[in-house]
Order: structure tokens, then sequence, then C-alpha cells
């Protein structure tokens, strides 16, 4: 229930502030104290999810922290720390089937795409984290190159590695209209 109203914040603070500015025009039109009890408890309430979101990190978050420091590792040029986000054998979902690779062909296929595409920053919007069910999670964003039209759908498997931390099993680009598998991961 906690990870509930860390991930959806401002759902929980919206529906808090309505209770509370509901209680509070009653107590205006009534002035009845009492009522004033209605304004505090949701008040109360309000500061102590708030403050629960800045201090509990759930998977949820921990998953779109990861997309966000892989996007800035790309623009930054550190591939070797980019890669450290990948687990050993990874599967490649592309237009020509699922590709296995080790994480060291991922890194100069990475480098690679890179230069050959000239890619030099990218963006990434839209994380959405589809699904989580310990060990596994599904996470879907908007990935582009900040310099050029290429807009992709990047589609990642998660697995929960025994060392607490989140890896990529399973990549795929798809086109953002129609859905279809891309022969080209930028920057992968």
């Amino acid at each position: 229930m906690i990870w509930w109203i860390v991930d959806n914040i401002t759902l929980v603070l919206l529906v808090l502030a309505v209770i509370a500015l509901c209680c509070g025009a009653a107590w205006w039109s009534f002035r009845n104290n009492k009522l004033l009890i209605g304004v505090a408890a949701p008040v109360t309430l309000m500061l102590a999810a708030w403050v629960m979101s800045l201090f509990i990190v759930t998977d949820r978050k921990q998953l779109v922290r990861i997309i966000e420091n892989m996007q800035d590792l790309i623009n930054a040029g550190k591939i070797d720390e980019f890669a450290e986000y990948f687990d050993e054998d990874i599967t490649v979902d592309t237009l020509n089937g699922k590709l296995p690779f080790k994480k060291a062909q991922l890194k100069s296929l990475a480098e690679g795409n890179k230069k050959h595409y000239m890619v030099k920053k990218i963006f990434v919007s839209q994380i959405d984290v589809e699904e989580i069910s310990r060990p596994n999670a599904d996470v879907a964003f908007i990935m582009g190159n900040e310099e050029g039209p290429e807009r992709g759908r990047c589609r990642m498997k998660f697995v929960l590695c025994p060392d607490g931390k989140w890896r990529v099993k399973i990549l795929a680009m798809e086109s953002l209209i129609g859905g279809q598998k891309v022969p080209v991961l930028l920057p992968f």
C-alpha cells in the first residue's frame, strides 16, 4: 500500500486536498469547529504522504531513474558505465528476429551506431513502467535523436539480479506508428 501512495503521490495529494477544501467550505458555512478536524486530518496526511515520497524509493522510481541515467550516460559518451545497466546475456528483438548478444558486443554496437548515424545526443520521454512483478519488469519509453527526426518506442524487459540491481535482459525498438520492430537501434 505504501508503494502505491508513493508512486501515485499526485493523485493522493489531489484527493486529500479536495477533501480538505470540502471540509473547509463546510466549516466556513456552518462555523462548527468540529469540521476543522476534517481540514486538519487530510492536511496532515498530505504532509505525511509527501514526506514518504521523498524518502521511499519504489521499484517504479528506480526503473525510471535507470532510464534517465542511461540517457545521461549515452549523451556523455560513457558507454562502459551505460553497459552496466545490462545483463551479461541480452536479447535484442529486431526486425530480423531475436538476436542474442553479450554485454561487450552491445557496447561495440552502441558505439558503432552512434558514430554511423551521427548521434550526438538522445532524448527519452514518456517513460512508462508497464508492469512490475519481481523479479521482472517491463518499461517502455520514447527515444530519439535530438539532432534528427528519428524517433521510436524502446521496450526493455528488466530482471532484478541477485545484487539487488535492475538490469536489462531484453531490448526492442519499435516504430511509433504501428508498433513494428525497426532494424536500427538508436544509439544501440
